[in-house]
């Protein structure tokens, strides 16, 4: 039987990539952390190989991947847990004030210190950042992209584990209102208010954006 290969990664949300023929058909489990145990958030079935899945939640979260296949009876191929250390992790950063992107650059010092991440940081402010405040070696950045198409090259290109946008995001259209709840459950006790905000933005300034995308 073939070997099982696959590729996990955290760009606009978890994707797993299936590449191989190990299996016919693949069963994928995404879990995020609840307390002390783990809550299943989506499922999804009858996967063939050599295609992919993306769950459309953005904002970071500590994650647990589970991809079953089938050899005779049900096998767990593969268990993934979120994990940021030595791994690049690419901040968007979008704001038009330059002070909001000094704050958010500070916080990503220790957010680095903190992971052991390797930060790439994109921002329009970048020279005026990398003149203003040392970075070390564990923290890039980069100049705004000109388009989502050009960062996603880099991305690809520079082998991004996780990608995260550290701005203000429509909060209506992909909140969907679930039971009326003016936001989104997904099978545990966890109410978000939508896929890309963890909680309505209105409510918090902009320096504090970054601590609520990264769930920190």
């Amino acid at each position: 039987m073939e070997e099982f290969n696959y590729d996990v990664s955290f760009i606009y949300g978890p994707r797993v990539d299936l590449l191989s023929n190990h299996s016919r058909k693949y069963l994928i489990e995404f879990y995020e952390r609840f307390g002390e145990d783990w809550a299943l958030v989506h499922t999804e079935h009858k996967m063939d190989p050599f295609t992919w899945f993306a769950y459309v939640r953005n904002f970071r979260t500590e994650w647990r991947i589970k991809i079953w296949g089938w050899e005779n009876r049900p096998v767990l191929l593969a268990d993934h847990t979120y994990n940021e250390q030595d791994k690049k992790v690419y901040l968007h950063f979008e704001s038009n004030k330059f002070d909001v992107h000094l704050n958010w650059l500070i916080k990503a010092k220790q957010f680095a210190s903190d992971t052991g991440a390797d930060l790439i940081i994109e921002s329009k402010f970048d020279n005026r950042l990398k003149s203003t405040i040392q970075t070390g070696s564990h923290i890039t950045i980069i100049g705004k992209m000109n388009n989502r198409q050009e960062r996603d090259q880099y991305i690809q290109a520079n082998g991004v584990y996780s990608m995260y946008f550290i701005g203000r995001k429509d909060i209506q259209s992909k909140a969907q209102n679930w039971w009326e709840s003016d936001g989104i459950f997904e099978n545990h006790g966890k109410h978000y208010k939508s896929f890309d905000h963890p909680v309505d933005w209105v409510s918090i300034p902009d320096e504090q954006l970054f601590e609520s995308i990264l769930g920190l």
